[in-house]
Protein backbone atom coordinates (compact mmCIF):
# COMPACT_ATOMS: atom_id res chain seq x y z
CA UNK A 1 0.00 0.00 0.00
CA UNK A 2 1.20 3.38 -0.84
CA UNK A 3 1.12 5.86 1.67
CA UNK A 4 -0.16 9.16 0.56
CA UNK A 5 -0.92 11.45 3.86
CA UNK A 6 1.77 10.16 6.78
CA UNK A 7 3.61 12.75 7.80
CA UNK A 8 2.70 15.26 5.26
CA UNK A 9 1.76 18.23 7.50
CA UNK A 10 4.44 20.21 8.85
CA UNK A 11 3.86 20.54 13.06
CA UNK A 12 5.24 24.28 13.56
CA UNK A 13 2.70 25.24 10.24
CA UNK A 14 -0.09 23.63 11.59
CA UNK A 15 0.28 25.10 14.79
CA UNK A 16 0.51 28.36 13.61
CA UNK A 17 -2.80 28.26 11.61
CA UNK A 18 -5.43 29.96 13.76
CA UNK A 19 -8.78 30.38 11.85
CA UNK A 20 -11.02 27.80 10.46
CA UNK A 21 -10.74 29.22 7.25
CA UNK A 22 -6.66 28.82 7.34
CA UNK A 23 -6.98 25.25 8.14
CA UNK A 24 -9.36 24.51 5.50
CA UNK A 25 -6.95 25.80 3.11
CA UNK A 26 -4.29 24.03 4.39
CA UNK A 27 -6.10 20.60 4.14
CA UNK A 28 -6.96 21.42 0.71
CA UNK A 29 -3.83 22.22 -0.34
CA UNK A 30 -2.44 18.99 1.03
CA UNK A 31 -5.58 16.84 -0.50
CA UNK A 32 -6.71 15.57 2.69
CA UNK A 33 -9.84 18.08 2.18
CA UNK A 34 -11.70 17.66 -1.41
CA UNK A 35 -14.81 19.69 -3.08
CA UNK A 36 -17.34 18.27 -4.52
CA UNK A 37 -20.25 20.40 -6.52
CA UNK A 38 -23.41 18.13 -6.66
CA UNK A 39 -22.62 14.81 -7.19
CA UNK A 40 -19.14 16.08 -9.36
CA UNK A 41 -15.82 15.25 -7.60
CA UNK A 42 -13.66 18.81 -8.22
CA UNK A 43 -9.74 17.66 -8.16
CA UNK A 44 -8.26 20.66 -6.18
CA UNK A 45 -4.55 20.05 -6.91
CA UNK A 46 -4.44 22.21 -3.72
CA UNK A 47 -7.14 24.78 -4.03
CA UNK A 48 -5.40 26.33 -7.00
CA UNK A 49 -8.02 24.58 -9.04
CA UNK A 50 -11.07 26.37 -7.26
CA UNK A 51 -10.71 30.07 -7.55
CA UNK A 52 -11.28 31.86 -3.81
CA UNK A 53 -13.84 34.06 -4.99
CA UNK A 54 -16.39 30.75 -5.61
CA UNK A 55 -15.52 29.89 -2.41
CA UNK A 56 -15.32 32.70 0.52
CA UNK A 57 -13.79 29.83 3.00
CA UNK A 58 -13.71 32.92 5.67
CA UNK A 59 -17.20 32.09 6.09
CA UNK A 60 -16.79 29.03 7.71
CA UNK A 61 -14.75 30.98 10.81
CA UNK A 62 -17.36 31.51 13.21
CA UNK A 63 -17.08 27.31 13.04
CA UNK A 64 -14.96 25.37 15.24
CA UNK A 65 -12.26 23.41 12.97
CA UNK A 66 -13.29 19.20 12.62
CA UNK A 67 -11.34 17.22 10.48
CA UNK A 68 -14.50 14.78 10.51
CA UNK A 69 -16.62 17.50 9.64
CA UNK A 70 -18.26 18.75 5.93
CA UNK A 71 -17.88 22.33 5.05
CA UNK A 72 -21.18 23.36 2.70
CA UNK A 73 -21.78 26.34 0.42
CA UNK A 74 -25.24 26.75 -1.93
CA UNK A 75 -23.08 24.97 -4.59
CA UNK A 76 -19.98 23.10 -2.39
CA UNK A 77 -18.76 20.84 0.05
CA UNK A 78 -15.67 20.22 1.52
CA UNK A 79 -14.61 17.60 3.03
CA UNK A 80 -12.56 14.34 3.44
CA UNK A 81 -10.51 12.90 0.69
CA UNK A 82 -11.99 8.97 0.88
CA UNK A 83 -8.48 7.55 0.15
CA UNK A 84 -6.95 9.92 3.34
CA UNK A 85 -9.97 8.11 5.26
CA UNK A 86 -9.08 4.28 3.68
CA UNK A 87 -5.56 4.86 4.38
CA UNK A 88 -6.10 5.87 7.87
CA UNK A 89 -7.94 3.10 8.58
CA UNK A 90 -5.36 0.81 7.23
CA UNK A 91 -2.83 1.86 8.89
CA UNK A 92 -4.90 1.11 12.51
CA UNK A 93 -5.87 -2.05 11.16
CA UNK A 94 -2.79 -2.90 10.86
CA UNK A 95 -1.52 -1.77 14.17
CA UNK A 96 -3.83 -3.75 16.18
CA UNK A 97 -2.69 -7.01 13.75
CA UNK A 98 1.19 -6.26 14.86
CA UNK A 99 0.20 -5.59 18.48
CA UNK A 100 -1.15 -8.67 19.57
CA UNK A 101 -3.24 -10.99 16.72
CA UNK A 102 -0.65 -12.53 14.92
CA UNK A 103 1.98 -12.85 17.46
CA UNK A 104 -0.30 -13.94 20.01
CA UNK A 105 -1.71 -17.58 17.11
CA UNK A 106 1.67 -18.38 16.54
CA UNK A 107 3.44 -18.11 19.86
CA UNK A 108 -0.26 -20.61 21.05
CA UNK A 109 -0.15 -22.82 17.48
CA UNK A 110 4.14 -23.77 17.95
CA UNK A 111 3.76 -26.05 21.36
CA UNK A 112 0.70 -27.74 19.34
CA UNK A 113 2.33 -30.17 16.97
CA UNK A 114 -1.17 -32.40 16.59
CA UNK A 115 -3.04 -30.84 13.87
CA UNK A 116 -6.42 -31.94 15.46
CA UNK A 117 -4.95 -29.57 18.50
CA UNK A 118 -4.06 -26.98 16.00
CA UNK A 119 -7.78 -26.63 14.92
CA UNK A 120 -9.09 -27.58 18.19
CA UNK A 121 -7.12 -24.03 19.20
CA UNK A 122 -8.04 -22.02 16.25
CA UNK A 123 -11.72 -23.13 16.66
CA UNK A 124 -11.50 -21.95 20.33
CA UNK A 125 -10.13 -18.77 19.47
CA UNK A 126 -13.01 -17.88 16.88
CA UNK A 127 -15.57 -18.82 19.44
CA UNK A 128 -14.41 -16.71 22.01
CA UNK A 129 -14.32 -13.96 19.29
CA UNK A 130 -17.52 -14.53 17.65
CA UNK A 131 -17.18 -11.86 14.97
CA UNK A 132 -21.00 -11.62 14.62
CA UNK A 133 -21.69 -10.22 18.13
CA UNK A 134 -19.23 -7.23 18.15
CA UNK A 135 -20.51 -3.87 19.75
CA UNK A 136 -18.79 -1.52 17.00
CA UNK A 137 -19.60 -2.53 14.03
CA UNK A 138 -21.34 -5.26 11.64
CA UNK A 139 -19.28 -8.38 10.25
CA UNK A 140 -20.68 -10.43 6.79
CA UNK A 141 -19.68 -13.56 5.04
CA UNK A 142 -18.71 -13.16 1.35
CA UNK A 143 -20.27 -16.48 -0.37
CA UNK A 144 -18.20 -15.68 -3.41
CA UNK A 145 -14.87 -15.55 -1.63
CA UNK A 146 -15.68 -17.49 1.57
CA UNK A 147 -14.09 -14.92 3.64
CA UNK A 148 -15.58 -12.77 6.37
CA UNK A 149 -15.54 -8.68 5.40
CA UNK A 150 -16.24 -5.54 7.56
CA UNK A 151 -19.93 -4.21 6.96
CA UNK A 152 -20.41 -1.40 5.17
CA UNK A 153 -19.69 1.78 6.91
CA UNK A 154 -17.46 0.22 9.26
CA UNK A 155 -14.51 2.94 8.17
CA UNK A 156 -16.68 5.91 8.14
CA UNK A 157 -17.76 4.88 12.01
CA UNK A 158 -14.09 4.62 12.51
CA UNK A 159 -13.19 8.03 11.07
CA UNK A 160 -16.05 10.26 13.07
CA UNK A 161 -14.23 8.65 16.38
CA UNK A 162 -10.40 8.86 15.40
CA UNK A 163 -9.73 12.64 14.99
CA UNK A 164 -6.99 13.32 17.19
CA UNK A 165 -5.26 9.99 15.87
CA UNK A 166 -5.65 11.31 12.47
CA UNK A 167 -4.03 14.71 12.93
CA UNK A 168 -1.19 12.28 14.74
CA UNK A 169 -0.62 10.75 11.66
CA UNK A 170 -0.80 13.62 9.47
CA UNK A 171 2.24 15.05 11.36
CA UNK A 172 3.98 12.01 11.66
CA UNK A 173 3.73 11.05 15.28
CA UNK A 174 1.22 8.13 14.20
CA UNK A 175 2.73 5.63 11.20
CA UNK A 176 2.80 2.14 10.09
CA UNK A 177 4.41 -0.29 12.58
CA UNK A 178 4.56 2.58 15.79
CA UNK A 179 2.79 1.04 18.79
CA UNK A 180 -0.69 1.49 19.58
CA UNK A 181 -2.04 3.01 23.01
CA UNK A 182 -6.10 2.30 24.10
CA UNK A 183 -4.99 4.73 26.86
CA UNK A 184 -3.83 8.22 25.06
CA UNK A 185 -6.80 7.31 22.47
CA UNK A 186 -9.74 6.40 25.09
CA UNK A 187 -12.26 7.35 21.96
CA UNK A 188 -10.68 4.32 20.10
CA UNK A 189 -10.93 2.03 23.31
CA UNK A 190 -14.13 -0.45 22.09
CA UNK A 191 -13.92 0.57 18.27
CA UNK A 192 -10.16 -0.61 18.35
CA UNK A 193 -11.06 -4.35 20.69
CA UNK A 194 -13.58 -5.19 18.19
CA UNK A 195 -11.88 -4.79 15.28
CA UNK A 196 -8.62 -7.13 17.05
CA UNK A 197 -11.54 -9.56 17.55
CA UNK A 198 -12.49 -9.58 14.07
CA UNK A 199 -8.63 -9.65 13.10
CA UNK A 200 -8.27 -12.75 15.64
CA UNK A 201 -10.88 -14.52 13.87
CA UNK A 202 -9.35 -13.53 10.23
CA UNK A 203 -6.31 -14.66 11.15
CA UNK A 204 -7.47 -18.43 12.51
CA UNK A 205 -10.23 -18.63 9.76
CA UNK A 206 -6.28 -18.30 7.46
CA UNK A 207 -4.46 -20.81 9.27
CA UNK A 208 -7.18 -23.83 9.30
CA UNK A 209 -7.66 -23.29 5.33
CA UNK A 210 -3.80 -23.71 5.36
CA UNK A 211 -3.99 -26.64 7.78
CA UNK A 212 -6.98 -27.80 5.62
CA UNK A 213 -4.88 -27.28 2.63
CA UNK A 214 -2.10 -29.00 3.65
CA UNK A 215 -3.79 -32.32 4.94
CA UNK A 216 -5.72 -32.68 1.86
CA UNK A 217 -1.99 -32.48 -0.18
CA UNK A 218 -1.03 -34.53 2.16
CA UNK A 219 -4.05 -37.47 1.72
CA UNK A 220 -3.14 -36.81 -2.29
CA UNK A 221 0.23 -37.46 -1.45
CA UNK A 222 -0.48 -40.61 -0.12
CA UNK A 223 -3.08 -41.74 -2.29
CA UNK A 224 -0.35 -41.38 -5.25
CA UNK A 225 2.07 -43.21 -3.43
CA UNK A 226 -0.61 -46.21 -2.63
CA UNK A 227 -1.25 -45.81 -6.18
CA UNK A 228 2.32 -46.42 -7.27
CA UNK A 229 2.86 -49.33 -4.67
CA UNK A 230 -0.12 -51.27 -6.42
CA UNK A 231 1.02 -50.16 -9.58
CA UNK A 232 4.69 -51.53 -8.51
CA UNK A 233 3.43 -54.65 -7.26
CA UNK A 234 1.18 -55.47 -10.21
CA UNK A 235 3.32 -54.95 -12.53
CA UNK A 236 5.73 -57.43 -10.44
CA UNK A 237 3.14 -60.39 -10.38
CA UNK A 238 2.28 -59.91 -13.98
CA UNK A 239 5.89 -60.60 -15.16
CA UNK A 240 6.32 -63.20 -12.67
CA UNK A 241 2.97 -65.40 -13.88
CA UNK A 242 4.06 -64.78 -17.33
CA UNK A 243 7.97 -65.60 -17.36
CA UNK A 244 6.76 -68.74 -15.17
CA UNK A 245 4.44 -69.74 -18.41
CA UNK A 246 1.25 -69.16 -16.05
CA UNK A 247 0.06 -66.69 -18.43
CA UNK A 248 0.40 -69.10 -21.81
CA UNK A 249 -0.89 -72.27 -19.82
CA UNK A 250 -3.99 -70.67 -19.08
CA UNK A 251 -4.71 -69.33 -22.50
CA UNK A 252 -3.71 -73.00 -23.97
CA UNK A 253 -6.30 -74.14 -21.45
CA UNK A 254 -9.09 -71.87 -23.08
CA UNK A 255 -9.07 -69.03 -20.47
CA UNK A 256 -10.77 -65.97 -21.81
CA UNK A 257 -8.24 -62.89 -21.05
CA UNK A 258 -11.22 -61.39 -18.57
CA UNK A 259 -10.76 -64.86 -16.54
CA UNK A 260 -6.77 -64.66 -16.53
CA UNK A 261 -6.74 -60.92 -15.37
CA UNK A 262 -9.17 -61.99 -12.85
CA UNK A 263 -7.46 -64.80 -11.77
CA UNK A 264 -4.17 -63.05 -10.92
CA UNK A 265 -5.64 -60.16 -9.43
CA UNK A 266 -6.92 -63.04 -6.86
CA UNK A 267 -3.65 -64.55 -5.84
CA UNK A 268 -2.02 -60.81 -5.64
CA UNK A 269 -5.16 -59.03 -4.40
CA UNK A 270 -4.80 -56.44 -7.32
CA UNK A 271 -8.01 -55.14 -9.09
CA UNK A 272 -8.21 -57.32 -12.54
CA UNK A 273 -8.18 -53.87 -14.83
CA UNK A 274 -4.60 -53.43 -13.02
CA UNK A 275 -3.49 -56.83 -14.06
CA UNK A 276 -5.22 -56.43 -17.77
CA UNK A 277 -2.94 -52.89 -17.59
CA UNK A 278 0.26 -54.15 -16.70
CA UNK A 279 0.40 -57.11 -18.78
CA UNK A 280 0.07 -55.07 -21.67
CA UNK A 281 2.60 -53.22 -20.79
CA UNK A 282 4.59 -56.37 -21.00
CA UNK A 283 3.89 -56.48 -24.32
CA UNK A 284 5.28 -52.80 -24.74
CA UNK A 285 8.11 -53.97 -23.00
CA UNK A 286 8.92 -57.06 -24.79
CA UNK A 287 9.03 -58.75 -21.85
CA UNK A 288 12.88 -57.68 -20.96
CA UNK A 289 14.12 -55.55 -18.44
CA UNK A 290 16.19 -52.84 -20.56
CA UNK A 291 13.07 -50.95 -21.69
CA UNK A 292 11.47 -50.93 -18.35
CA UNK A 293 11.95 -46.99 -17.25
CA UNK A 294 11.59 -46.92 -13.77
CA UNK A 295 15.10 -48.09 -11.78
CA UNK A 296 12.87 -49.79 -8.93
CA UNK A 297 10.96 -52.37 -11.09
CA UNK A 298 13.53 -52.94 -13.57
CA UNK A 299 15.71 -54.05 -10.66
CA UNK A 300 12.71 -56.09 -9.03
CA UNK A 301 12.34 -58.01 -13.00
CA UNK A 302 16.34 -58.91 -12.63
CA UNK A 303 15.47 -59.91 -9.37
CA UNK A 304 12.98 -62.33 -10.66
CA UNK A 305 15.11 -63.20 -13.26
CA UNK A 306 17.86 -64.64 -10.94
CA UNK A 307 14.84 -66.71 -9.23
CA UNK A 308 13.82 -68.22 -12.04
CA UNK A 309 17.40 -69.11 -13.44
CA UNK A 310 18.46 -70.33 -10.07
CA UNK A 311 15.41 -72.67 -10.29
CA UNK A 312 16.62 -73.42 -13.63
CA UNK A 313 19.53 -75.52 -11.89
CA UNK A 314 17.62 -77.62 -9.60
Amino acid sequence: MEFLFNNIFDEKKYNSLRTTSEKIKYFLENDIFEIQKGECLIPTNGIKCVPEEYIDLNQFDALPFRINESYRTDEYVIGINWLFLLEIFEVFKTQLDLLDTSNEIDFNLNFLSNVDEQLNYLQEVIKRNDPFKLKCFTVEYNIWTDELILGAGTEYNFFLISESYQIDYILGKVYLGSTFDFEEYSNLSEFGKSLSKFLKVKYCLFHIKNIQNLVNDNLESIDTLNDDIENYNAYCAAYFFDKIGLVKKMQQAGFTQTKIYSIIGKITSTHPKTIEKKLRQLLIDSKTSESIKHPKTRKMVREIDEILNDLNYL
